[in-house]
């Protein structure tokens, strides 16, 4: 039996059990999903000393699992929110990166793209959740209880949207287009009456004029728990030292951008989320209601600074103060005894290549095009009509244009093995899979299984390149990325927090996958674990 038809099957099989799942008799109100986007568990050892809101709460009162890692290895946004909403690696919910080169639309695209939708609310991108192969917590809860309410706020277009899952009330995220909240006719053809309100507010624009200044006045405790603000690589060299100030003006989406993916932008997804819950009145009846919420701050600033920067310490303080003032809400709203909370990341990051080098480390950036040229050359010289054979680079991995080469009668597995070959000589790479290499039977090594968990046919990139440690796809001086099936990628914090979740540290490996099966057996909806995962027992006592 494939392992496709195996999970169709046990979804089949699930459907007729629902109605024997009993809930726990202290069954929380509402559930609240929280993802950090590029959340790496150092974080919270390196700041412990410096915490007083929300991180405090989790890591005082809640279930902190220590040894939590992304079990798939193309470490990006959207299949890492995919695999926490599914409980399922990005094999079975079919999302494999942020973008994907399709054939139909002869261009690159993002994850949840779908132009028969439109934004609702203001301008924004055309998305849907119609790429999810795989059923969401959201969905299940639904077709557990009908009348739960299941809402789903973000930074990003994919974050809300893969969270949400295809039978949310509402996915909610920030548009750089309005500098608005907008969601997806997918889910509501008008904006519903909160949604305007909170739109004419025009949150984002009164931040017009603002700079981003360290958040603890005690300046000498940045150089002691960071590293010096002027540190080399940093933003490309542009402005890095604090203050930080917004590109643009509004309605500029230059500004809009800088904002929405800054510290000072999770203040408005807060703002955002404690609106959706009071206009969806989630928590306000018998049913469990889910509400899923992602911030990107930490994203953009590890991109721009690195992990061990002013700047990304400065993010993690100003959001434990976000996630304290949130669970401060939830408990004068709900109560926290009647909510159940689980916060975890969808990958973790590099740190600059800069500062793995200081540290002794070979680290060695290399440029953008070196991967795509090497493979179009190579396939020229043995077919020298062959032009761009490469349709898209998704750094580090490749698309062949199969149309063309198929046209030039260049067969898709020599495309594979001439590009193989040219990338292998480039020196910056350790392997690389074909699709009949993660096909095939498994050789039983640990990183090959992480690609498999990665790897979804229809989708997947003709070339999965796995880059060496500590390299990273950028000549240029500064920035940093994920993506890769490293440590400094994988290893997130997972935690728990209210109702009867017992607090405590647990060492016993856990991974994406076990977070939305454990919660909704918090809740009583059936939603078997992964086969390589596991209800978090620990927090179930």
């Amino acid at each position: 039996m494939s392992r496709f038809l195996a999970f169709t099957l046990l979804g089949v099989l699930t459907l007729g059990v629902i109605a024997t799942e009993k809930p726990s008799p202290d069954r929380p109100k509402l559930v609240v999903l929280l993802v950090i986007d590029q959340l790496r568990y150092d974080y919270l050892t390196r700041f412990d000393d410096l915490f007083k809101g929300g991180f405090r709460r989790l890591l005082d009162d809640g279930a902190v699992f220590t040894n939590a890692k992304l079990q798939h290895a193309i470490t990006l946004t959207s299949p890492g929110h995919a695999t926490i909403s599914t409980g399922r690696h990005p094999a079975t919910h079919g999302v494999t990166a942020n973008n994907r080169y399709d054939p139909k639309y002869g261009k690159r695209v993002g994850a949840v793209y779908d132009p028969s939708e439109q934004a609702v609310g203001g301008t924004g991108s055309t998305s849907s959740p119609r790429i999810l192969e795989a059923s969401a917590l959201g969905d299940r809860l639904k077709a557990a209880h009908p009348e739960a309410k299941v809402v789903a706020v973000a930074s990003k277009d994919r974050s809300a949207i893969l969270l949400a899952g295809k039978k949310a009330d509402g996915a909610y995220w920030l548009s750089v287009d309005c500098g608005c909240l907008v969601t997806s006719s997918y889910y509501q053809t008008e904006a519903p009456r909160w949604l305007a309100a909170f739109n004419v507010r025009q949150l984002a624009d009164s931040f017009y004029g603002e700079t981003w200044k360290p958040f603890l006045q005690d300046r000498s405790l940045y150089e002691r728990y960071a590293r010096r603000d002027d540190f080399p690589g940093e933003k490309y060299g542009l402005e890095t030292t604090f203050p930080h100030r917004l590109r643009g003006n509004p309605p500029d989406q230059e500004f809009y951008y800088d904002l929405m993916n800054s510290a000072l932008g999770d203040e408005i997804v807060l703002a955002a989320a404690l609106a959706a819950i009071e206009g969806h009145e989630l928590g306000d009846d018998d049913a469990p209601d889910l509400l899923a919420l992602s911030f990107a701050g930490v994203d953009r600033v590890g991109h721009d600074f690195g992990p061990f920067s002013q700047e990304a310490m400065d993010q993690i303080l100003r959001l434990d103060y976000v996630l304290g003032r949130l669970f401060d809400e939830l408990d004068e709203r709900i109560g926290l005894r009647q909510t159940a909370i689980a916060l975890t990341a969808d990958h973790g990051v590099l740190p600059l290549v800069e500062h793995l080098a200081l540290q002794g480390e070979r680290a060695k950036r290399f440029p953008k095009n070196l991967i795509p040229d090497a493979v179009n050359r190579a396939i020229n010289k043995m077919h020298p009509d062959a032009g761009e054979a490469v349709a898209y680079f998704d750094p580090p991995h490749i698309f062949f244009d199969l149309k063309r080469l198929e046209s030039l009668g260049v067969s898709r597995e020599e495309a594979e093995e001439l590009g193989r070959q040219a990338i292998l000589e480039t020196g910056y790479v350790e392997k690389i899979y074909r699709h009949s290499d993660l096909q095939g039977e498994a050789s039983g090594d640990a990183i090959e299984k992480l690609y498999r968990n990665s790897f979804y046919p229809p989708r997947s990139q003709h070339l999965i390149v796995q880059i060496k440690k500590h390299h990273y796809v950028d000549r240029a001086q500064g920035s940093t990325g994920h993506g890769s099936p490293y440590d400094y990628d994988r290893h997130v914090p997972i935690m728990f927090l209210g109702g009867s979740i017992p607090s405590g540290r647990f060492s016993e490996p856990a991974g994406l996958v076990d977070v939305a099966p454990t919660l909704a057996r918090i809740i009583g909806v059936p939603m078997p674990p992964e086969t390589d995962g596991r209800l978090l027992e620990e927090v179930l006592r």
